[in-house]
């Protein structure tokens, strides 16, 4: 079928012709899906880190937020150019969220036509290349980096990278020192959005094979320079690496293998290399978060482990008659390698935005190779090929609409979440925030209380249904999740807080000043926490050791009036007892 669109195209003006249609069909069917975010809301996940709570992101272009961003470690990544672009933003729409979306959907929007243009540049197909880069513009498993504001790094990460295998590609046709420093260069600013595409020299090795077919003609001058080149790459991987591991370690979002043990890593690497291919076929149910599972399968790890290998032996056998087979699953296997699993980063098993880049390989392989079936087995059926594929795109469409707009605000998200997947804690959890900041405390109790029912140790939850509780003036069922928070982390300085405030409003004061000064030295700053303590000390009749107290409330915060008019209640109160 394509190969046939392809002679339609005769000479260079006519292959631009359609190199241009192709590109503005793409345009408008990433308007069609995303257009919708202008309408959406910043999230209560992690965009108040990348934005809504990040003073210096919203101070914009600065020299000191300049300086900031290539030594920040926030977020787990070292990411300079990221924040450079957050800034940017709010420098432009300031906390206007349609603004920050549309710079998402420009991003994807220029992912969508680079690959376009460099595959069809590469292989010579423009059809081909159209479909598999539609694929890429409107698969459903890419709506969470498009919507998502805090995944600007996965989309300026790709975007250099595409560039950078642009550039390759004209390196490979005239090798000069200077094509081949915009190679290193591309390279090193996708490294500079996010160290996820690490594994990109490998697969270059792969592309040199087909469809540059760099190697046609082998000689061992070829491959040395081949493999010096990748060199060079692999060593400005090397400091990114370990960059990301100290920030990553910074943050805590590296789990132990006492925590997290080898076998649980492998389990994971195998199911998620067939999950994603399953949810790629099946883009149904796809959730923000997904949690570990519950239970494992060694009957499940061995027969993924048996489909990776068939696969891989299938696209070794057929490398010389098909390819795209082996250039595809390479892509696949070696780009998804880091989000795999095999570091685990946080406490989900899987994320939609880890296919973001990886399913490119398969898209690929799918469609060249559909090609050659169509060819073969249905050359007198084209019109009907041609409407399957466009059929296939449509629904594609339709769905990453839908899914799209679970991203809406965080309660949509978060109730979707809990919908479509099983013992979400993290779901269950960030929904009760988001309703009590709503008012609707009960509801927000019934999800805290299904969070800890999904993670008995999950210590956040305990701290948040305690708030729930005491809201709700249930202040001893309150006191009694804030002790089992602790027991579960003894150094929670926020549930240790809270419990103190909850003994204080329950008239438990000789335990709040306990606690009250425990935690003196590590909230030293902390205002409310001196009034508390002032007033705990007053009302258990130390009132000359609670002046000090209060006093140093009101020097933390001089327009603290609550902490003033407690000082002038209590120094009424001391000067009434030395009169009588």
């Amino acid at each position: 079928m394509c190969n046939q669109i392809n002679k339609m195209s005769v000479g260079d003006d006519g292959g631009r012709s359609l190199k241009m249609l192709i590109c503005l069909l793409l345009i408008l069917c990433c308007v069609i899906i995303y257009g919708q975010l202008h309408q959406f809301d910043f999230l209560r996940y992690d965009e108040e880190q990348y934005v809504t709570k990040n003073a210096i992101v919203q101070s914009g272009l600065t020299w000191e937020g300049i300086k900031w961003a290539f030594t920040a470690t926030e977020a787990g990544f070292w990411q300079p150019l990221v924040w450079l672009s957050h800034m940017l933003d709010c420098q432009v729409y300031g906390l206007k969220p349609a603004g920050h979306h549309l710079t998402n959907l420009i991003l994807h929007m220029a992912n969508t036509i680079i690959l376009f243009l460099v595959l069809s540049t590469m292989t010579g197909s423009i059809a081909k290349s159209g479909i598999m880069a539609g694929l890429f513009a409107v698969h459903p498993l890419h709506v969470e980096t498009v919507a998502w504001i805090a995944d600007r790094k996965d989309l300026m990460c790709t975007f250099f990278a595409l560039l950078c295998l642009g550039c390759y590609a004209k390196y490979v046709v005239k090798q000069t020192s200077w094509r081949f420093t915009l190679v290193i260069f591309t390279f090193l600013l996708s490294l500079m959005s996010k160290p996820a595409l690490v594994a990109l020299p490998i697969v270059l090795m792969f592309f040199d094979y087909w469809p540059l077919k760099r190697f046609d003609g082998f000689n061992m001058g070829i491959l040395w320079r081949s493999l010096t080149e990748k060199s060079i790459m692999i060593i400005l991987i090397l400091p990114v690496i370990a960059m990301t591991f100290y920030a990553e370690a910074r943050v805590e979002a590296l789990p132990s293998l006492t925590a997290f043990p080898w076998e649980s890593r492998m389990s994971n690497i195998l199911n998620n290399y067939v999950g994603y291919l399953w949810k790629t076929v099946y883009p149904i149910d796809l959730a923000v978060f997904y949690p570990q599972p519950e239970t494992r399968s060694l009957i499940t790890d061995i027969t993924a482990a048996l489909f990776i290998i068939a696969v891989t032996i299938m696209a070794a056998v057929y490398i010389k008659k098909r390819p795209y087979l082996g250039c595809g699953w390479c892509w696949y296997v070696f780009l998804l390698l880091p989000m795999s699993g095999i570091v685990q980063v946080g406490s989900h098993v899987m994320a939609d935005r880890y296919t973001y880049v990886p399913l490119v390989g398969i898209f690929l392989a799918t469609v060249w190779y559909v090609d050659e079936l169509i060819d073969r087995y249905y050359k007198e059926n084209k019109l009907v090929s041609i409407g399957v594929v466009l059929a296939a795109l449509g629904f594609l469409m339709v769905l990453s609409f839908k899914q799209t707009g679970y991203w809406r605000d965080t309660e949509t998200l978060f109730r979707h979440a809990v919908k479509v997947t099983r013992n979400n804690y993290l779901a269950h959890n960030n929904l009760g925030a988001v309703l009590m900041e709503k008012g609707k405390t009960y509801e927000a109790i019934d999800h805290y209380q299904e969070a800890i029912k999904a993670k008995p140790n999950f210590t956040l939850s305990y701290v948040n249904l305690g708030n729930a509780l005491v809201t709700a003036g249930q202040i001893e069922e309150g006191i009694r999740c804030y002790r089992q928070a602790l027991d579960r982390e003894p150094n929670n300085y926020t549930a240790a807080r809270n419990l103190a405030d909850a003994l204080f409003k329950n008239r438990d004061y000789a335990e709040a000043i306990l606690l009250y000064m425990e935690l003196l030295p590590k909230m030293n700053q902390d205002a409310g926490l001196y009034n508390n303590l002032g007033v705990a000390l007053a009302m258990n009749g130390r009132l000359e050791q609670a002046v000090g107290y209060l006093e140093r409330a009101i020097a933390l915060n001089p327009g603290d009036k609550l902490a003033r008019a407690n000082l002038q209640l209590l120094a009424d109160k001391i000067r009434s007892g030395r009169e009588q």
